[in-house]
């Protein structure tokens, strides 16, 4: 299953939020790809090392931006930051040392669904609705 790069839900209209969500569902699509040809562990180490970049980059970004604006829902937020944080260091740790490979991809690739529907699609959109007026009015 591939997530449409231009969906509409997606795209929050913040420029770097926007950028980065796109090289996500790329990353996305590429182990959904890998995966339905049966190349999946040829794709999961490249994904890991990307989704440790990208909460090592991003996460602080908007967590940043969250306490700038005074984001009221930012502890739930946050939370949400750290179980995946947590869930990508889990993961790391053990593909080295998990068998079967299979069986932890489909982990790695549950966890990184719901991550992108249930949190950008949901949560970073209502942080961006709610951080737009706050910027404008700062700017």
């Amino acid at each position: 299953m591939s997530i449409p790069l231009l969906d509409g839900t997606i795209q929050l209209g913040e420029q770097l939020f926007d950028e980065q969500n796109k090289e996500l569902i790329i990353n996305f699509n590429n182990l959904s790809k890998a995966c339905q040809e049966g190349e999946c562990s040829d794709v999961v180490f490249a994904l890991l090392k990307y989704l440790n970049k990208y909460v090592s980059e991003h996460l602080p970004y908007e967590e940043a931006l969250m306490e700038l604006f005074n984001y009221p829902e930012q502890h739930d937020h946050r939370e949400q930051h750290t179980r995946f944080k947590n869930d990508i260091e889990n993961y790391t740790e053990m593909l080295a040392h998990y068998e079967p490979l299979e069986e932890l991809v489909i982990k790695i690739y549950r966890t990184f669904f719901q991550w992108i529907i249930n949190h950008v699609r949901k949560l970073d959109k209502d942080m961006i609705e709610y951080i737009k007026p706050h910027f404008a009015a700062k700017t």
